[in-house]
This record gives structure tokens, sequence and C-alpha cells, in this order.
């Protein structure tokens, strides 16, 4: 009994970090996206400067934040 129940755990710890590893990459992914179109108001001159440094930085602290959160998630499952 002990031997299944074991198994059983390990696979989903398994599955638990591979949903974390593709939401993760999904995150990465926009987070870079939302940064070239960021590029490319800034290219254009829509937006200034300083605005382009401080929505980078919320962009990048939002991005933290998802990952902290996601990471404590997990450490609560198990």
């Amino acid at each position: 009994m002990g031997f299944h129940f074991a198994f059983w755990k390990k696979q989903k710890i398994g599955k638990v970090i591979g949903c974390y590893v593709n939401d993760r990459i999904k995150e990465k992914i926009a987070f870079h996206e939302q940064l070239k179109r960021l590029d490319s108001q800034l290219q254009d001159k829509t937006i200034d400067q300083q605005l382009y440094d401080r929505l980078r930085d919320i962009l990048e602290v939002k991005f933290n934040q998802q990952r902290e959160d996601a990471l404590t998630s997990i450490q609560n499952i198990f």
C-alpha cells in the first residue's frame, strides 16, 4: 500500500511541476511580447523615455510577482 501511494504522489508532483513550467514559459513569452510592443512604441515616438522606463519597471515587477505567487502555490500543495 505504501509503495502505491508513493508512486501516485510522485506522479502528482511531476504533473504539478510540468504545469508550472508550461505556465512560466507562457508568461515569459507574453512578457517578451509586451516588451517588444513597448520598444516599438518608443521607436515610433508614441511614448517618451520616462514613460517607457516606468512601464518596463511595472512589467518586470508584475512578472516577478507572478513567479513568486506560482512558487508559493506549489509549495502550499505539498
